[in-house]
């Protein structure tokens, strides 16, 4: 089968979830959405902090 974002997706989530992959040390930010801009400037400049950027939009 043909690899696909969609296809792709579907592994991670399901790997996830069978807790085959754990997500959490690949996150080195929580932030808020009004902080965006922060975090696409680290993201992008800054790769030895920047690893993985979660959006807290509670």
């Amino acid at each position: 089968m043909k690899h696909s974002l969609v296809r792709n997706s579907g592994i991670v989530f399901e790997l996830m979830q069978q807790q085959k992959l754990h997500i959490e040390p690949l996150i080195s930010h929580v932030i808020k959405p009004e902080q965006a801009s922060e975090a696409y400037e680290g993201l992008r400049t800054n790769k030895d902090q920047y690893n993985g950027v979660l959006f807290d939009w509670s």
